[in-house]
């Protein structure tokens, strides 16, 4: 009985090391997330660009900042010919 006991919590340990220790990528950092542009859409000649917040959409500036209700970062929206926002 002891025996069985015992392979169990070295099985238990050996298992919850091996789930600890596994290799992740780690999070990537602000700088990071913000470099990455293999989402954006590239403006096209006629597009505008415009910069909305996230948590209040109808907050749009025509340049980079924070929202002036939450505070957040403004992001980028580009708008395709002759297509409109909410709004306008």
């Amino acid at each position: 009985m002891k025996s069985k006991l015992i392979i169990c919590i070295v099985a238990f340990a050996a298992i919850s090391l091996a789930a600890c220790n596994s290799s992740t990528k780690p999070a990537e950092t602000k700088e990071e997330a913000k470099t990455d542009t293999t989402a954006m859409i590239a403006p096209q000649p006629g597009d505008r660009v415009i910069y909305q917040c996230p948590m209040d959409p109808e907050e749009v500036s025509d340049k980079p900042g924070k929202c002036p209700k939450c505070g957040m970062d403004l992001e980028k929206v580009v708008i395709r010919g002759n297509d409109t926002i909410r709004g306008e």
